[in-house]
């Protein structure tokens, strides 16, 4: 058994007849007691990455707080409709905002398949199209997603990405005054394990 302290995994080395299985763990400190510097998003194994219009994402976050959303799960689909899509859980009712895969809406949407990051030899790379659906669910509370608002109003564009692990990053990109942009990252934990399914 090895774990260095706050930050390492923590892992288990099996000996039997010759062979050694090595099992590492992802270790995190609780929620509360993470700054946003501390959240990392795995960018090696992102399986989820959006680009949405500011505006668009904007409006969405104006009708997830008006229907007082408590919890807000993020979906995506590889193959099957709607592609994209935020439902809010909270204390008026369940909702879903659903937005197609057009260019005229999400810029980029890119979905990998996680069985990539099943073998360490794996060849890396997005997965644009994998062969069977897709399907991504996220939940997040929305109280701490809303930390992002103000960059997201400011915004021309809002990338979405997520790793394996359910790590969120919510990237505003905002322009300034000498024509350049800026970009703006909020990274968020997810409140339970994420699901994933692979089928038709």
């Amino acid at each position: 058994m090895i774990y260095q302290g706050e930050g390492y995994p923590f892992i288990l080395l099996f000996k039997e007849n010759g062979v050694t299985t090595k099992c590492e763990f992802v270790t995190r400190c609780d929620d509360n007691d993470l700054d946003a510097h501390q959240i990392m998003l795995d960018m090696e194994k992102v399986i989820q990455k959006i680009i949405i219009k500011g505006s668009l994402f904007n409006e969405a976050m104006k009708e997830l707080t008006s229907v007082k959303t408590v919890n807000l799960t993020i979906k995506t689909q590889s193959r099957k409709s709607p592609h994209f899509s935020l439902i809010s859980n909270g204390q008026v009712q369940r909702s879903v905002l659903a937005f197609p895969n057009e260019k005229s809406v999400l810029e980029s949407f890119i979905i990998v398949d996680p069985r990539e990051f099943e073998s360490e030899n794996a060849e890396s790379g997005p997965l644009d199209a994998p062969a069977s659906n897709v399907a991504i669910s996220n939940t997040y509370k929305f109280e701490k997603v809303e930390m992002a608002r103000e960059s997201i109003n400011l915004a021309t564009k809002v990338s979405i990405r997520c790793d394996i692990y359910g790590v969120m990053s919510i990237q505003s990109m905002v322009p300034v005054r000498d024509g350049s942009q800026s970009f703006i990252d909020f990274r968020f934990l997810p409140l339970l394990e994420d699901t994933i399914e692979v089928g038709i």
